[in-house]
């Protein structure tokens, strides 16, 4: 009988677990999916442009973790595209073969000899801490390095 109990609360905890992650990775999904759309009907395709959606992969340095990566990146309200200024980069990436996420961050933009320069950090919640990134963006090729709580690796990303 104890065993009955313990098996179906294992099970519960499994589905109930199971079921989180697919919400919450819909419910992520879901705006980043609306950009990515967005930005693919609208986008002007230039090599100096920042502005529209990236696609490409990430990976950890510290244990060799690895995933794809999207970015769609648009000018902050107020701000002229293609000008230095404040602008939001919209990622998703995913890890691990089966999880992904989604997260935005908001962050100034240089633009020195044809190269945009940027970084930022963001919070990306409990037990991953917070992370920062600086990168460039050169002859349409988007490459960063980003630093946190127990990983550091890089990202790289083209124009789909």
């Amino acid at each position: 009988m104890v065993m009955k109990n313990t098996t179906c609360r294992r099970r519960r905890f499994c589905f109930g677990l199971a079921g989180l992650l697919l919400v919450g990775g819909l419910t992520s999904c879901t705006g980043f999916a609306g950009a990515w759309r967005k930005a693919a009907e609208t986008e002007v395709r230039r090599k100096d442009a920042l502005s529209g959606r990236w696609v490409g992969e990430w990976e950890s340095r510290r244990n060799s973790h690895q995933g794809s990566l999207r970015c769609v990146v648009t000018p902050s309200s107020g701000q002229a595209a293609g000008e230095p200024g404040d602008y939001e980069f919209h990622f998703h990436a995913t890890w691990a073969g089966f999880l992904s996420g989604s997260w935005k961050i908001t962050c100034p933009v240089d633009r020195k000899d044809g190269e945009w320069q940027f970084g930022g950090s963001h919070d990306l919640g409990w037990g991953v801490g917070v992370y920062q990134f600086d990168g460039q963006v050169i002859s349409g090729r988007f490459r960063a390095d980003y630093n946190g709580k127990g990983d550091q690796g890089w990202f790289e990303l083209s124009r789909p």
